[in-house]
């Protein structure tokens, strides 16, 4: 079995998530979440419903070099405002809150690790301090762990499908769905594979170990344009440009991702035939 992430395919897969962050309603129906997304870039709050339609939103960037209960403080602030805005559409409080985190967030002992992004974040109590905070019952997973999820909910995998879900922002995460279990480990480290070290010389700088997360996660793509050709893109380019570019058929964003997509599917190729039999692979995304 051959693993290949085309151009049409990452094509296909930005246009899917941009048109999917947008979709509102006023009125959902149905039980109501309040969803917080924690990541490097910001923070996003949304207020919805168990269908996936979201009534309002808002976001702020995220402090990374912040203990966890200033972010946490910051989060209640923001929640708080949201609620207002969808109080006085006379819309219900929540009945739950979801949150979907990078970092490593172990599901048994409900405890945030830790996380790469926000450094000064050791064993963080993260699901009992939202209850606490919002006095509701709280559900919280890891970035991909909680994409895979979403996808069951409401994409078109079923539980009978093998499946691993991939997640490029901020790092390479992957979560894996088997025989109607989604695969965990103590620590909250499962899916971690952005922290494999390559075999990649011309990508680093001699004596420097290069891990896949320097090449195939979001701020990786950048890193690699940067310096596969350093004069094409400006100083404060984003991971987006890169993908901007590969839409408009940029001969250096094409080249670019196709390097960043062939290493990837070489790490991930050994996983899905080691361990997996007619393995769905799904929602990879920047």
């Amino acid at each position: 079995m051959f693993l290949m992430i085309t151009v049409d395919y990452l094509n296909t897969l930005y246009n899917h998530y941009m048109f999917r962050d947008q979709k509102t309603s006023s009125r959902p129906a149905g039980n109501f979440i309040l969803g917080v997304n924690i990541d490097s870039d910001r923070v996003l709050i949304v207020y919805g419903s168990p269908t996936g339609t979201i009534s309002e939103k808002l976001s702020f960037p995220s402090p990374r070099q912040e203990s966890f209960q200033t972010v946490l403080s910051e989060i209640s602030s923001h929640a708080d405002r949201l609620l207002m805005i969808t109080q006085a559409q006379r819309l219900p409080l929540p009945d739950v809150i979801s949150v979907s985190v990078c970092g490593n967030y172990d599901s048994k002992t409900n405890i945030l690790t830790s996380s790469a992004d926000f450094p000064l974040w050791k064993s963080e109590s993260l699901r009992s301090q939202l209850g606490l905070r919002f006095n509701l019952p709280v559900y919280v997973e890891s970035k991909a762990n909680a994409g895979l999820l979403a996808e069951l909910l409401f994409g078109s995998i079923s539980d009978e499908d093998q499946t691993i879900y991939v997640s490029f922002q901020p790092r390479v995460r992957i979560a894996i769905f088997s025989n109607g279990k989604l695969y965990s480990s103590p620590g909250g480290l499962s899916g971690a594979i952005g922290n494999l070290q390559l075999d990649e010389p011309q990508l680093g700088i001699e004596g420097q170990a290069v891990h896949l997360n320097d090449v195939a996660s979001a701020a990786g793509l950048l890193k690699l344009a940067r310096l596969r050709h350093p004069s094409h893109w400006d100083a404060d380019a984003t991971p987006d440009d890169i993908l901007n570019g590969v839409l408009s058929e940029d001969p250096y964003g094409l080249e670019v991702v196709a390097e960043a997509a062939k290493i990837f599917g070489q790490q991930l190729r050994t996983l899905i035939l080691d361990d997996f039999c007619g393995i769905h692979l799904t929602c990879c995304h920047y």
